[in-house]
């Protein structure tokens, strides 16, 4: 299998994030690392809130909704000017930033304490490269999900998932101490 095309990757996983969306119904979506926007654009009208983040200015290529903001910055410099806000609570995090595993584990530590805990999703992309050729040619963002797995320190409070492929993978991980909710 050959290197797909860089299109056909980025949207690799699109329509199961929308899917999620859809069913979720979150309000507050933030997407660290945004390039083309092709994911973003397609959960943006969908959602309460959505927030691009990327240290380039890719704000001509978001869709433009009243709702959408984009935030020009380094990835976890952003995490301060974030948690300013009156809520800063996030319901649905997408990690595609910079795949160099200490990056993706850097963003993870920064933006995952926003994350609601139970019902906050946080989805990491090139997690799980399905064929050996993508660990070659990809970084190593899955060595993130891999520390996030079999960490202490991140296992015992949080709840991981990966997939292998089409591509380069994903991951979802839920913020959970305990497995189940507290029932009020």
């Amino acid at each position: 299998m050959g290197i797909r095309t860089f299109r056909t990757k980025q949207m690799e996983w699109r329509e199961v994030l929308v899917a999620i969306v859809k069913l979720l119904q979150p309000d507050t979506y933030v997407e660290v690392g945004v390039r083309e926007c092709y994911t973003f654009n397609a959960i943006a009208p969908l959602v309460k809130g959505a927030i691009a983040v990327d240290h380039k200015d890719y704000r001509a290529k978001l869709v433009d909704l009243a709702h959408v903001e984009f935030i020009l910055s380094d990835s976890v410099e952003a995490v301060g000017e974030w948690g300013q806000r009156i809520d800063p609570s996030i319901d649905l995090l997408f990690i595609d930033a910079n795949h160099h595993w200490e990056n993706t584990l850097a963003n993870f530590d920064a933006w995952s304490p926003f994350v609601k805990p139970q019902t906050g999703i946080i989805a990491m992309h090139d997690t799980c490269p399905a064929y050996k050729d993508y660990y070659r040619h990809q970084n190593d963002a899955w060595k993130a999900a891999y520390k996030i797995r079999t960490d202490e320190n991140y296992h015992e409070n949080f709840e991981i998932m990966s997939f292998p492929g089409p591509y380069s993978g994903m991951s979802f991980i839920r913020k959970a101490k305990e497995h189940l909710p507290e029932l009020v």
